[in-house]
């Protein structure tokens, strides 16, 4: 895509922020599919060992050890709730499979050295359509919050972004999805989940516009929206040069998929400050991972969402149109291999360009 150039035409918005977008190999295809790729580290342990996390759970492992042999029921807890295996605090230990409290047996659900496999099978197309009256965060969220029994009787709420599906927190600069656990639970910094099982989700907004000059220069604008204030926010100013009307979208989407992991990376620096455990499951399935939900009103959007994969090549869409959706295919493959799976909302489209999402914003504002 062209340089960003300065000129003497308007911009709706500030300079471009430049981000980094060279991250990981791009998934090879096979018949114009994407192959599946691995993670780079096979496990989460793997990727932990050796490094400042393992060497403090093995101290810890040590410790918890040498406490029970002399003073079973000294066992300490999560020293905030008091519970051997706390969610809001990142904290489960357990030894041998077994926990000690007060001369009794707990049984934990992350068992020590239990094996964690990172990597996940990549969706695609209406897969990865994001539906909140069947999603597995919201899902159960309105069957808790409602007495609607068919769920396509749901009010619009639960059908329609609006404020209280959301929780921005400025520590971790992201906005989080509110689910069954509640409004107190996606707060709750650093775990902020939406399910009671630890699920989280973490939310973009992502549109773009293109636009023709006097000189009949193809240009456009674009917005990765993570929420206000966010360091993550990517903004594209006034681009120009650009080859399709679509280039600008796809080139936003494509941001969006690659700054999930920094935000991946970032959520691993949070575990090693945070999480407390012997289970590199639990470090791995409670603590680090997360869905990725973009929000998005982009006609790129709908293309991906929409092509048949097992058709392509032929004349589903125009052929640039088509590389550039299994781009895409590419990117979210290699989220996939490193855990993340992708999900995408469909917003309805709107005339007007808009680089922010309000519902984003406090939702008691």
């Amino acid at each position: 895509m062209a340089q960003s150039r300065s000129s003497s035409r308007e911009a709706p918005r500030g300079r471009t922020r430049r981000t980094s977008t060279s991250r990981s190999r791009a998934a090879p295809q096979q018949d114009g599919k994407p192959k599946k790729t691995r993670s780079r580290s096979s496990s989460f342990r793997e990727r932990f060992e050796g490094t400042t996390v393992d060497k403090a759970m093995s101290g810890i492992t040590r410790g918890i050890k040498s406490l029970l042999a002399s003073k079973p029921s000294a066992l300490s807890d999560c020293p905030k709730h008091g519970a051997p295996e706390c969610l809001s605090c990142m904290c489960s230990i357990d030894i041998n499979g077994k926990v000690t409290k007060d001369g009794s047996k707990i049984d934990l659900r992350y068992k020590v050295d239990e094996p964690q496999e990172v990597a996940i099978d990549p969706k695609f197309g209406e897969q990865a359509r994001f539906d909140p009256l069947r999603d597995p965060h919201m899902r159960s969220r309105l069957n808790a919050e409602s007495a609607y029994t068919n769920q396509e009787k749901a009010p619009a709420s639960f059908k329609t972004p609006s404020r209280r599906w959301f929780s921005y927190c400025s520590s971790c600069n992201v906005t989080f999805l509110v689910g069954l656990a509640g409004n107190m639970a996606a707060d709750d910094h650093p775990s902020h989940v939406a399910t009671n099982m630890g699920a989280r989700s973490i939310c973009a907004y992502v549109d773009a516009t293109s636009w023709e000059d006097s000189q009949k220069t193809l240009g456009g604008n674009s917005s990765v929206f993570f929420g206000p204030g966010s360091k993550y926010n990517a903004l594209s100013d006034n681009v120009y040069d650009l080859k399709h009307h679509l280039s600008i979208q796809f080139a936003a989407l494509r941001r969006a998929l690659r700054l999930a992991l920094t935000i991946l990376d970032h959520r691993h620096a949070l575990v090693e400050k945070h999480g407390l455990s012997n289970s590199y499951k639990f470090l791995w399935e409670y603590c680090t991972q997360f869905r990725f939900v973009v929000f998005s009103r982009m006609e790129a959007v709908n293309h991906w969402l929409n092509l048949d994969r097992a058709a392509t090549g032929q004349g589903q869409l125009d052929p640039w149109v088509e590389t550039e959706v299994l781009k895409i295919d590419e990117d979210v493959a290699n989220l996939a291999a490193q855990g993340i799976e992708v999900k995408i909302f469909t917003l309805p489209a709107f005339e007007k360009y808009e680089p922010e999402y309000e519902f984003f914003y406090d939702r008691f504002i």
